[in-house]
């Protein structure tokens, strides 16, 4: 569960000493049950936090994560007039996109764009990786995520989902300009993929996806809804026809009552 604190628990300053290099953008003092006594930590900043527009509001985040048991910390930025601005300049030019949800391929469109194609041969290299850094770790009796490299390997995979399924939604926003997105229920599981890393993308895919949606809302107000996986794919978005056959391939749509491609 995670914890958001305020200013009587937390307080964040800029940092003036101690900053590694540069890589420590905030320090966050922290209360304790002793009067007096504070604990200061210090939060490594990344470039996209940097360039994001915003007022950096006076409190934290703090999470745990469950495949690593490391405590994150996240810093809160108020961008609700960037947010405002945005969605006014927003013009949709179709009412509904509705997209395909899959490993194979991230996002497919009745438009016929395919957006993340290369996904699923990404994951099995992540797989790979941390599937043997794992392995290593058990032979010796200890558990994966007491290892550096597993933990980093967790890390690198979650940064890079984030930062893909981003990428795509921005590319499709950007491309197709919808009003709403209608997805199919979001699955992570793949018979191609471990155990171990099914269960890390389906704890994580899931919640990066929807925070994604969130924040296309926030930003042009476009809504978006999850609805059965078996009828996504075969609507038409001119007419609103439903018909398996309207959807020949993954690539290739053609609706059979108005022909629209």
């Amino acid at each position: 569960l995670s914890m958001r604190l305020d200013h009587r628990a937390a307080c964040l300053s800029a940092p003036t000493k101690a900053t590694q290099a540069g890589r420590v953008g905030w320090w966050v003092n922290l209360s304790t049950m002793e009067s007096g006594k504070k604990i200061a930590v210090p939060l490594l900043t990344y470039a996209r936090h940097e360039s994001r527009k915003g007022k950096v509001s006076n409190g934290v985040l703090v999470t745990e994560d469950r495949d690593t048991g490391r405590i994150v910390f996240g810093v809160v930025t108020d961008i609700a007039e960037e947010c405002a601005a945005s969605r006014a300049a927003y013009q949709p030019e179709r009412e509904v996109l509705p997209l395909d949800f899959g490993l194979s391929t991230l996002f497919a469109s009745n438009e016929g764009d395919q957006l993340g194609r290369d996904w699923l041969k990404a994951l099995r290299a992540y797989d790979h990786r941390i599937t043997e850094i794992a392995r290593g770790m058990q032979r010796r009796g200890h558990k994966p995520r007491e290892s550096r490299r597993y933990r980093e390997a967790v890390t690198a995979l979650r940064g890079w989902i984030r930062t893909e399924v981003g990428r795509v939604l921005n590319r499709l926003v950007e491309v197709r300009r919808p009003a709403t997105l209608v997805l199919e229920r979001l699955n992570f599981q793949n018979p191609a993929l471990s155990r171990r890393l099914n269960r890390i993308i389906q704890n994580c895919g899931r919640a990066v996806i929807r925070a994604k949606l969130a924040d296309l809302q926030d930003r042009f107000g476009i809504t978006s809804e999850e609805v059965n996986p078996a009828y996504t794919s075969q609507t038409c978005s001119c007419c609103g026809y439903v018909d398996k056959r309207n959807r020949r391939s993954q690539s290739r749509f053609q609706c059979l009552w108005g022909g629209a491609r």
